[in-house]
């Protein structure tokens, strides 16, 4: 089963693990998709709730550049 290191409320890691090992080492199940996303490293939790990572914003292409070849 994948379960999720988590630190400071971040999944930092998924490992596969029996469970009974998992909860020894404080590591917690979680599932493959929330709301059609999937589950992964960068991922929050905050001990009931997995909580999506942040939307990069788009990022914006650099504007046209032109040369006039006549000139040069």
């Amino acid at each position: 089963m994948k379960h999720a290191v988590i630190d400071n409320g971040i999944i930092v890691n998924v490992v596969l693990s029996e469970s009974d090992f998992a909860a020894q080492m404080g590591w917690v199940a979680f599932p493959d998709y929330v709301d059609n996303k999937a589950v992964g490293i960068g991922w929050g939790y905050d001990g009931t709730n997995w909580i999506a990572p942040e939307e990069p914003p788009e990022a914006e292409l650099a504007p046209e550049v032109t040369v006039d070849v006549e000139r040069i």
